[in-house]
């Protein structure tokens, strides 16, 4: 089994989008929706603890994010995802030759881009999530935001920042904001014991850190600009995984 097929604790859709749990939280989610402009670098570590060994890996991505024009561009590894304010773009280094497009029916949400690209929820963004979804809370905790709470971190290094706790789809979930900004600045989900049961593992938990290396500052609009020149446009996701590309016809 591979580690992708190993993550137990990738969110779900909240199963009734729109509903947001009244609690603490609430401040940190408006605190994200008045963030007109960011760029934010993402390092997310999923670790995996057997009796035997210990696993876990590193993936980087970065978000550029403009709400007034609806343009966003995400990098990953392996791909580049744009909305230049009328369309959705992605290219793959895989595909080359060849690119996705779909017009936007509508001012940016985290759900669009999930609908357009599943992928883009694998790993979760969990900045993009609090700056676009209509149900943040819901949608980082796998649709379950019970008893959310407030408490003050304990690690070294910490001591200006506010945590926030609830119960996830799989365990728990705890947030990490910047007492003075209120952003987001890291994120850990734990799998609580009970769902590893014959699963062969010990302990699973999820970390994300975030860095907000500019905030509601002009963002260079060549950021949300790709060469499509010499590239097949395809109009789904499935015809652009599966036609062949035909570069410059």
């Amino acid at each position: 089994m591979s580690v992708a097929d190993r993550s137990l604790a990738q969110p779900r859709p909240p199963d009734r989008p729109g509903q947001t749990q009244r609690t603490v939280a609430q401040a940190m989610i408006q605190t994200h929706r008045a963030v007109d402009s960011a760029v934010i670098d993402v390092r997310y570590e999923p670790y995996f603890s057997y009796p035997d060994e210990t696993e876990f890996f590193t993936t980087s991505y970065r978000v550029v994010f403009d709400r007034k024009t609806d343009r966003l561009r995400v990098d990953r590894p392996g791909y580049t995802l744009i909305c230049d304010g009328k369309d959705i773009l992605l290219v793959a280094d895989d595909l080359p030759g060849r690119h996705l497009r779909v017009a936007m029916t509508s001012p940016l949400t985290y759900e669009q881009l999930v609908g357009v690209f599943p992928d883009l929820n694998n790993p979760m963004p969990p900045a993009l999530v609090l700056l676009l979804a209509e149900d943040p809370m819901g949608w980082l905790s796998g649709g379950s935001t019970q008893n959310a709470s407030a408490f003050t971190p304990k690690q070294k290094g910490r001591e200006q920042h506010t945590g926030v706790r609830f119960a996830s789809q799989y365990g728990s979930a705890e947030f990490l904001c910047d007492r003075k900004t209120q952003l987001i600045d890291q994120l850990l989900i734990e799998v609580d014991a009970q769902q590893l049961v014959n699963s062969g593992l010990d302990a699973v938990r999820f970390h994300y850190d975030l860095t907000w290396s500019s905030v509601n500052q002009p963002v260079d609009d060549k950021l949300f600009v790709l060469d499509l020149s010499k590239s097949v446009e395809a109009t789904t996701l499935a015809q652009f995984l599966a036609a062949p590309a035909n570069p410059g016809n």
